[in-house]
């Protein structure tokens, strides 16, 4: 059985990948990856953007209910995942999304608002390991797309909230009431747009990728020849012949290096966004500065997300531990307020942005690179849950730190006025 370096030679290599021509079908593929992308974070994006309004002061307990959900989801999807079609799983995500978008708008009481949130949150869960299983099946220009619409949904969904809420003034309920039928076009884009993979494209493809790698004995790409997993999946969209523990084991075992380093910059950015930015206020900018912050956060999202068809990091460790120094430098800004001007902040949580993305999408492409064909379907599946891990503790983290930089920071505020006066 064929197996799989992980080491740097491939990454070299696998450069000059992205360089086919592109047919009709590969447009329509990479728009409809990208629109997907887009409107199944969109809602996820919103309800981060109008925390603050949904449960003032305490717009950790709104991340949790946006993280947890898909985190459940995605623990628990290979064990039952393979059993419904593709073609369910896009209908239930898109239904769970527009009921979510509808309770989170036009419920009064905040339980009932978190429930809503928290429909949205397996809404994208779900999503999410659909489609980028489904990727597996068409060819890699596909992650390109679909990475760089979930780095679009950033910025369109904190956009939308900034100008309509923070700019045009519109009460926050009906800001999210507005945009509670945008899913339905995920629908479309899944039975209109995308085409059905073709089986003999993407082995030519994944052939050609390679017989550019090098092969070496001791690669976890792969199980015991006695242990016949690769009948991986059917015509049909569903996993057939699953798996067992052993599986599991063995390829997150293989997929340590891409995961401890998602986990890592997932924790420490959202702690970041959710526990220290909504603390840091001065007075001198008019404006609400937190759904300024989430926007430059997803700007910068956004532009990484898109950028590995231009270039590629392999070693992702790097990202990660920039982000353990921007959390910080951020903690101290907001303890201490030692650079006291707005726009610090503002660079700093646009720089945490790019680090987010290019981790992300750096990760899905090198999975798609290193792991042996018969398991990238699962393996790109489940990475994800190593980011929502890392967010779900980071929800915990800002509800615990919160409070105290609040206080920190009106104790600083107050004594300033004093001098001032």
């Amino acid at each position: 059985m064929e197996t799989h370096s992980n080491n740097s030679s491939y990454f070299t290599r696998e450069n000059n990948y992205c360089c086919f021509s592109l047919t009709k079908n590969d447009v329509r593929n990479i728009v409809a990856f990208w629109i997907c992308g887009l409107l199944n974070n969109f809602a996820y994006v919103v309800y981060l953007s109008a925390s603050e309004n949904l449960v003032p002061g305490n717009s950790g307990s709104v991340l949790l209910a946006n993280i947890l959900p898909t985190l459940c989801v995605k623990l628990t999807a290979p064990f039952y995942m393979h059993k419904i079609p593709y073609f369910i799983r896009v209908c239930i995500s898109v239904f769970l999304a527009v009921t979510s978008l509808l309770m989170a708008s036009l419920a009064d009481k905040t339980a009932w608002q978190l429930t809503g949130v928290a429909f949205g949150s397996i809404s994208t869960g779900l999503g999410e390991i659909t489609f980028l299983a489904m990727l597996s099946k068409y060819k890699r220009n596909g992650i390109a797309a679909w990475s760089s619409g979930t780095g679009g949904a950033g910025v369109a969904g904190s956009f939308y909230y900034l100008l309509v809420y923070s700019i045009l003034g519109v009460d926050p309920h009906k800001t999210i009431l507005f945009v509670s039928w945008v899913n339905l076009v995920v629908l479309i884009c899944y039975f209109f747009v995308l085409t059905k993979p073709d089986a003999d494209q993407i082995y030519e493809e994944t052939k050609d990728i390679d017989e550019k790698i090098s092969v070496q004995p001791d690669s976890l790409c792969v199980l015991p020849e006695s242990e016949d997993y690769t009948n991986f999946s059917n015509n049909n969209g569903c996993l057939s012949n699953y798996p067992k523990l052993q599986y599991y084991l063995a390829r997150f075992k293989e997929l340590y290096e891409f995961m401890i380093p998602l986990f890592l910059v997932y924790y420490f950015e959202y702690s970041i966004l959710q526990g220290v930015t909504p603390t840091i206020v001065i007075d001198s900018f008019e404006h609400c500065p937190f759904t300024y912050y989430q926007f430059l956060y997803q700007v910068g999202v956004f532009l990484s997300r898109s950028s590995v068809t231009l270039f590629k990091i392999r070693y992702l460790w790097v990202p990660g531990l920039l982000q353990i120094a921007n959390f910080v430098l951020m903690f101290c800004q907001a303890y201490f307020l030692f650079v006291p001007c707005i726009y610090f902040g503002f660079l700093v949580v646009f720089w945490i942005g790019l680090l987010g993305g290019v981790t992300y999408v750096n990760a899905v492409w090198n999975i798609s690179i290193v792991i042996a064909p018969e398991h990238r379907e699962f393996c790109l599946g489940v990475v994800s849950v190593a980011n929502d891990i890392g967010i779900s503790l980071a929800a915990v983290t800002a509800i615990l730190i919160e409070p105290t930089l609040y206080d920190r920071n009106h104790e600083i505020i107050c004594k300033y006025c004093d001098c001032q006066d």
